[in-house]
């Protein structure tokens, strides 16, 4: 397993927090800077939850040449077709495509972690499961090239919170896993954007059909911080946090 530690930045702040750290697993991927990314359309609300197709034993993909790169193609639609967890109840979770339909964003509308003052033990973490499909014309195929992610955050003195994501081809051995920390005091937006060079692209099999995976945990502790007092990570997306993948796209051989 190669980790490459990386140093997150609260939005629109020129210098790095300390305490809050990200490492990529898995493949090796270079941090790049903050990006906000266009304004989506939405294609497509969550299905009922399909736990099988969410859960099944993983195998190893399929070898075989990799495809050749190409510009993108508005023929293409995508939809949730399974979710399980606390975090994306039936119907609040969402997969936005972007405008010039180089990325989808998954968006949420129930997702957020609390501890202290009035929050009960259950609220302290919470997690999201989803089955996405993308629907491309044929002889197509896509690799996840880039993921932005974005949250809120409030933390008191000395309360800790971990956001944990990953993602993977339905069947896949290998996740992309990201893992990241904060301690407070902390607050306001935060986010990044990591790119995965070209040569360590994942490509969806060209004569499979494989949805995309993706598990997103939060978790927020009392720490040191004073109980009375209220801390919270959120992925909600009315104050626009939400997690961003875009496409690289080939042609199969």
């Amino acid at each position: 397993m190669v980790i490459n530690s990386i140093e997150w930045a609260p939005a629109g702040i020129g210098f790095r927090c300390p305490h809050f750290r990200s490492a990529e697993a898995e493949l090796p991927v270079a941090a790049q800077g903050i990006r906000m990314m266009r304004k989506g359309i939405a294609i497509s609300a969550t299905s009922a939850a399909v736990l099988a197709v969410l859960t099944a034993a993983a195998v190893p993909a399929a070898a075989g040449p990799a495809p050749r790169l190409v510009p993108g193609t508005d023929e293409i639609k995508i939809a949730i077709v399974a979710s399980d967890g606390p975090g994306c109840p039936p119907g609040t979770a969402r997969a936005v495509l972007s405008d010039d339909r180089e990325a989808f964003h998954i968006e949420y509308t129930d997702f957020t972690v609390r501890v202290g003052g009035t929050a009960k033990p259950t609220d302290a973490r919470k997690y999201c499961r989803l089955s996405v499909k993308v629907y491309a014309p044929q002889g197509f195929t896509y690799a996840i090239a880039q993921t932005d992610y974005r949250l809120g955050v409030h933390l008191q003195p000395g309360a800790r919170g971990t956001h944990k994501s990953s993602y993977y081809f339905h069947g896949s051995s290998s996740p992309r896993t990201t893992e990241f920390a904060m301690v407070g005091p902390q607050g306001g937006h935060w986010q990044s954007t990591n790119k995965v060079p070209v040569d360590q692209l994942v490509w969806k099999p060209c004569d499979q059909e494989r949805n995309i995976d993706i598990n997103t945990e939060l978790r927020v502790g009392l720490g040191t911080s004073d109980p009375a007092e209220a801390s919270m990570i959120t992925l909600n997306s009315d104050n626009g946090n939400r997690t961003s993948y875009h496409f690289a796209w080939g042609r199969c051989p």
